[in-house]
């Protein structure tokens, strides 16, 4: 069985930071080649939230297929994950932990696609993709982290499939120019 994560890009730079620093700091640490240390979170509460926040660790996996799929209980706990004291000493809105989920393998590809938008569209920086079983699912699982082609951008393959409401995820990350940031890294 494989998994498939695709971890959303962030190329720009937030306000009041240095413009070669991305919000995800794992593509950083992949960039590098430092490993990155995190766990698989099954426990939803503010209490687990803050203490990821401040643990040390680069990312973690919110677990949504061995627990619920609750999106309103995800977008309390990434609100909780937001340490602002950290923000502002840094100046910066990288995370220090970066949270990723893995949503249920169960249902086709419509529903998959759905899961995916949502967890994105309340914060999530990424998201698995877990029982990944050959390329045409790998492909609709990137394509579903993607938005639509936008007009002049070249080498824009696959086609997302993504809605264009980010609100929840522009307020969360805190950042205006959420689409020309958010795609999956690497494409090529």
């Amino acid at each position: 069985m494989l998994w498939l994560a695709a971890a959303v890009l962030l190329p720009l730079s937030a306000v009041a930071q240095d413009e070669t620093v991305r919000l995800n700091k794992l593509i950083e640490m992949f960039l590098q080649e430092d490993p990155a240390f995190g766990l698989l979170s099954f426990d939803y509460s503010l209490s687990n939230a803050r203490s990821l926040a401040s643990s040390g660790l680069d990312f973690v996996l919110i677990d949504m297929e061995h627990a619920p799929f609750d999106v309103e209980r995800l977008r309390a706990f990434l609100l909780g994950m937001t340490n602002k004291r950290a923000i502002m000493e840094k100046g910066s809105l990288q995370p220090d932990v970066v949270p990723f989920v893995r949503i249920p393998a169960a249902g086709g590809a419509d529903e998959l696609i759905a899961q995916a938008k949502q967890v994105l569209d309340v914060g999530a920086f990424g998201v698995m993709f877990p029982a990944i079983h050959n390329r045409e699912q790998a492909e609709i699982a990137v394509r579903a982290t993607r938005y639509p082609q936008i007009n002049g951008v070249q080498d824009y393959e696959p086609p997302g499939l993504r809605g264009r409401n980010p609100s929840n995820a522009v307020w969360y990350w805190g950042v205006q120019d959420y689409h020309s940031r958010a795609d999956v890294w690497p494409l090529d």
